[in-house]
């Protein structure tokens, strides 16, 4: 548990009396840097909001204050200072106290310590357990009791005072121990501390009053722009969203024209629009979008359309009439308003405010629009044309009623100026508070959240270039100009969570925090995995960053033995691991990437439980030779893919080493191996991006996404897989560059610090694709989430298929954090259906490069004091109805029950079932399977999981060999080329042995011409790799000859793959239909494949009739 005060004042009782007001920047001075890096900067926590719901417990304890950590020299040696620590940043032990100790490590000196010390221990709730006089956050108003008990041979009163000492409340006296009593009061603005009237100055704590809570936040929804431009709703909603949400108010971004359709929009109170979209921008609203917009506010919905709202949409009447009138024209320059209604709820708390701002004249007014202000343009403004007729001026701000919902319009909002203003935010809540009917909460002041509380501390600062997302000025809370030398302290999970967005429908729930890990087992999250049980698997490192070969780190199992949604039992099933980077989860064990020893390289390692106590007894090297020079850039990512392979990612650390046999020199790779028998008999690499990586993802047909962390490029897609490009001799890979179409994010604070690619991913992280049914059916497949841990973000990129590839889209957010520490990394979809991810928790995110004033450590990671060592957390993002955690267990499943469970929701229980059919190697199954493929059954997005995995389960059990396989399994992958499901069809082109058998099959059912690019180009690289045929070549040459397919440069790409094999039948196909002389006249029917751009050099190897660099058949 981290600590929650800053400063603690000495005691009369303390030794180091002399020591007062003692700051935890003083002590990190004191303590010099081996015990700052200890430390960490969890020990600067804020104290947690209390609810009148809470459980609270304290125990009257005593105890010596230093007696524990001393040897018997009454010296504090290393092992004991370590300890002390540990109590001091779990809240057992003051600063003072530890500064005592520290000057008795750093000295030698004898200490005391047969003084008493007394103090009020927390039991409750979870997140103040064994702390000692926490401070208790209160709301206001609220009634809240606390649980009180004497573990102490003397009376004890409790007792509740004001800032000046003067006695609020007093309560019965608990005589001796073994006494109880629980008080009850009413939390008032004026209470400040707590204590024990026997022991005043050692037992107390402070109380903290915050402004009641809201029943509920008010939920809206702001459309934008998916881009910048003049009005930039990026940066807009970051100047807003978060002085909204300290307000009760909840705004969710999205620049996804179909999250205006009644499955989203409709679950929110308020919708506000900004930015510029319409016809003008090529886009424009779909009749069932009309629909839900008239709809939403008809039925009691609130509309804020802002500024260039006016100008949206201008050709749906529907739209425009909600507006209540149009833009026409604008000038620009400072100006103001004259309030036409002072004491209208929506102004009745506001001054006009005054700005520069375009001058915006509207056309096609509503006759139904009540103006609230009129616009004071500068002298000289005019615009005759729309200024003529207007004697009161030129209505500024309207509301207008529609059906049960209210509209209320601005024109304010051009550029960052305005929605600088205090002004122009509180005109736009109490904007929102209208159009919601929650008139009657409009007040001078409606914050519902406690101020956030900043320290000095020594923090490193890259200022955005002018025109980014944010300033270069820093926030003015963390410093001034660009110097940023304050830093926001840590919050307890439950305020954490009170400060992120999430989408509507959406919540975070803490699966485990640093509270929850024993203590021999506590340390940053670096990877999470799940088991056959439902078990969650934690790699857990101290040794991150700096401090490679401490052998302090382990993997932790971690379960929720009640079903309440968090875990209460954990199991160190490994220790003396070093910065373990990522896992997967085996039948025995775990395969785990574990960087070790800095004179050595990084390890890929299997450790196995062999006697079933769970614990691992085992330990095997799979191979080595991981660079580990940068422990950031190093392996991540381990996954079991849908081939029956372990697939893993490695930064531009690289690798050096002996794989399966032969020698590989690789980086910023995806990779993949196979795992049998306890030994690595394949190894491939599947493909690469620019720069580090640090994101892998797999689609429901098993299709791979991976992010760029650091070169702008946060979603990618792996369409060929690099082994197969061995097919032409002399040529390599191609990149098709990042398959996201922007690297812009939605941080929803201010308070981002970044070193390059400002306003961008500069640290992606994480792929996941969503591949469960809990969400609602727009995530379905269709969406994979990007961390964004200098953001403080988790992304949602929308995916798009582009023919052969895609393109994907960053539209919003599924969770957004103003907590500064916020910094998700590595995701998955669990058991439950829900996405997990890792909170790494840190103020500290970026590893690299060196600031002016810092020194690298051995890992390459800058040193900083306020680094983190010891924060853990793992979320849960629950959606409806969370009913807490009670997974599947299929450890124990039959050969029935897993078959069964290739049909579950949830492809982790698709694949956990496929992954344990094949390690144990269950051929038996072969029937049922044959029957999963024969048997269509579509669900809602065309996909048929079932036959998806079913294919590959009899892929990994050998029945699709071409030698040994078996002959009815075959037949059933070959009539699945012509299932209805795009998915199964590219999963059995996948599959299928490399025969002449299948070259006919792939040729008589038209796979070529497969209306899904993705099937057309698993057509031809499965086609690739079967024995050579003229028909085949001509008809690859027919295929890529037509313009809609040589414009896909996936296609191009593996087209050159099958008329290589196939050469001798496309070289004279394409000679004969083709100009490919030098100087051809243009005139040729067909497209001059040479002069496509795709087509490029790799392409032409063909004409020269390369031999297949495999050797043909």
């Amino acid at each position: 548990m981290t600590h929650d005060d800053t400063t603690r004042e000495s005691n009369p009782d303390d030794d180091d009396g002399d020591r007062l007001n003692i700051n935890r920047r003083d002590f990190m001075k004191v303590s010099g840097a081996g015990a700052a890096n200890f430390l960490g900067a969890s020990g600067v926590a804020q104290a947690q909001q209390l609810t009148a719901d809470d459980t609270i417990r304290l125990v009257a304890t005593e105890g010596d204050v230093l007696a524990a950590y001393t040897n018997e020299e009454s010296v504090i040696e290393g092992s004991g200072l370590a300890d002390a620590i540990s109590d001091w940043r779990e809240g057992d032990l003051t600063t003072n106290s530890l500064l005592t100790g520290i000057n008795s490590w750093r000295n030698g000196t004898e200490i005391e310590t047969a003084a008493d010390s007394f103090s009020w221990v927390a039991t409750a709730p979870d997140e103040m357990a064994d702390t000692a006089n926490p401070t208790l956050v209160m709301h206001e108003g609220e009634e809240y009791e606390i649980e009180l008990s004497n573990a102490m041979d003397e009376d004890i009163t409790f007792m509740l005072a004001d800032p000046t000492g003067e006695v609020m409340e007093s309560f019965s006296t608990m005589e001796g121990s073994g006494d109880s009593e629980t008080v009850s009061f009413t939390a008032e603005s004026s209470m400040a501390m707590y204590y024990a009237e026997e022991h005043p100055e050692q037992m107390r704590g402070s109380v903290e009053i915050t402004p009641p809570p809201a029943e509920d936040n008010i939920s809206v929804l702001m459309m934008g722009g998916p881009q910048g431009g003049s009005h930039n709703a990026p940066a807009r909603q970051v100047q807003l969203t978060e002085y909204m949400l300290n307000r009760g108010i909840e705004v969710q971004y999205t620049d996804r024209l179909e999250d205006l359709e009644p499955d989203v929009l409709h679950r929110y109170d308020a919708w506000v629009m900004i930015d510029n979209r319409g016809a003008n921008y090529g886009q424009s609203l779909t009749a069932e979008q009309e629909q839900s917009i008239v709809e939403f506010v008809e039925n009691g919905g609130g509309f804020i359309p802002i500024h260039s709202a006016s100008a949206c949409f201008t050709g749906s009447d529907a739209y425009m009439n909600l507006v209540g009138g149009e833009f026409a024209a604008h000038n620009y320059g400072e100006m103001t308003t004259n309030f036409a209604q002072p004491s209208h709820p929506i102004l009745s708390t506001l001054d006009p405010i005054t700005v520069e701002d375009e001058t915006y004249r509207h056309t096609n007014l509503n006759d139904d629009i009540d103006v609230l202000a009129y616009a004071q343009f500068p002298e000289g403004d005019s615009i005759p044309e729309y200024d003529e007729g207007r004697d009161q001026g030129e209505p500024w701000s309207w509301t207008r009623t529609q059906g049960d919902g209210r509209v209320f319009y601005t024109a304010w909002g051009h550029g960052r100026a305005p929605w600088a203003t205090d002004g122009f935010k509180a005109l736009i809540e109490n904007a929102i508070r209208w159009v919601t009917k929650n008139e009657d909460t409009i007040a001078d002041d409606t914050t519902v959240l406690n101020d956030l509380e900043f320290i000095d501390a020594d923090i490193p600062y890259y200022p955005p270039p002018e025109g980014s997302l944010l300033t270069p000025e820093v926030p003015e809370e963390v410093g001034s100009g660009t110097s940023w030398n304050r830093m926001q302290r840590a919050l307890n999970p439950s305020e954490t969570v009170r400060r992120t967005i999430t989408p509507e429908g959406f919540d975070l729930e803490p699966f485990v925090t640093e509270a929850d890990l024993p203590d021999d087992a506590r340390g940053n999250i670096l990877d999470a995995k799940f088991d056959a049980r439902g078990r969650v698997w934690l790699s857990v490192t101290r040794d991150y960053p700096n401090e490679l070969g401490q052998n302090r780190d382990k993997i932790v199992v971690c379960e929720d033995t009640d079903g309440d949604g968090e875990a209460d039992e954990f199991t160190v099933f490994a220790d003396g691991l070093s910065i373990p980077t990522s896992m997967v989860v085996v039948d025995d064990g775990v395969v785990v990437a574990d960087l070790d020893d800095p004179g050595e390289s990084g390890k890929m390692v299997h450790l196995a439980d062999t006697d079933g106590d769970g614990e691992a007894d085992e330990r095997t090297v799979l191979f080595s030779g991981f660079g580990n020079g940068d422990t950031h850039a190093g392996p991540n990512e381990l996954a079991h893919g849908i081939d029956n392979w372990i697939w893993g990612q490695v930064g531009y650390s690289g690798f050096s080493g002996t794989v399966a046999g032969e020698e590989r020199n690789f980086s910023s790779s995806v990779f993949r191996f196979k795992l049998e028998d306890g030994s690595v008999t394949d190894f491939e690499i599947v493909g690469t991006l620019p720069g580090n990586q640090a994101g892998l993802g797999f689609t429901e047909e098993g299709l791979a996404f991976g992010s760029a962390a650091t070169s702008g490029r946060p979603s990618n897609y792996f369409a060929i897989p690099h082994q197969y490009y061995d097919l032409i001799e002399g040529t390599g890979p191609n990149d098709f560059g990042a398959a996201s179409d922007t690297n812009r994010f939605l941080p929803v604070t201010d308070r981002v610090r970044q070193v390059d690619l400002h306003g961008g991913y500069t640290a992606a992280t994480g792929h996941t694709i969503y591949t469960a049914r809990e969400y609602p059916e727009k995530y379905w497949n269709n969406t994979g989430f990007v961390g964004g841990g200098t953001g403080n973000l988790l992304g949602t990129f929308f995916l798009s298929q582009d023919g052969a590839g895609y393109t994907n889209h960053y539209a919003h957010n599924i969770a957004a954090a103003t907590d500064a520490w916020f910094a998700p990394s590595y995701s998955s979809v669990g058991p439950d259906g829900m996405l997990w991810f890792i909170d790494w928790y840190n103020y500290i995110y970026q590893h690299n490069p060196t600031p002016d004033g810092f020194e690298n450590g051995p890992g390459n990671a800058y040193m900083s004091e306020v680094r983190d060592h010891a924060t853990a957390r793992l979320f849960r993002v629950v959606y409806g109805d969370d009913d807490g955690y009670e997974p599947t267990d299929l450890s124990d499943a039959s050969v029935s029950e897993l078959v069964a469970a290739l049909s579950n929701t949830n492809m982790f229980w698709r694949q956990t079932a496929q992954r344990l059919l094949v390690e144990r190697n269950e051929t038996g199954a072969l029937s049922a399977l044959v029957d999963l493929v024969a048997t269509e059954t579509l669900d809602e997005t065309g996909l048929d999981p079932a036959a998806i995995h079913a294919l590959w389960t009899m892929h990994g059990l050998g029945a699709l060999d071409a030698d040994a396989g078996n002959a009815t399994a075959i037949q059933a992958a070959l009539g699945a080329l012509t299932h209805s499901s795009a998915g199964v069809r590219l999963t059995a082109l996948r599959v299928l042995p490399s025969t002449a058998e299948t070259r006919g099959a792939i040729l008589d059912n038209g796979l070529l011409d497969d209306e899904d690019g993705r099937v057309a180009m698993w057509a031809l690289v499965a086609l690739a790799q079967t024995p050579a045929d003229d028909a085949s070549g001509e008809a690859v040459y027919q295929m890529i000859s037509d313009e809609s397919n040589y414009r896909d440069t996936v296609l191009v790409d593996a087209a050159s793959l099958a008329g290589a094999t196939h050469a001798d039948g496309f070289i004279p196909a394409y000679e004969a239909n083709e100009d490919t002389s030098d100087g051809g006249d243009g005139g040729d029917d067909l497209p001059n494949l040479l002069e496509n751009p795709s087509f490029g050099t790799e392409h032409r190897a063909l004409l020269s009739a390369s031999p297949c660099r495999r050797q043909c058949p």
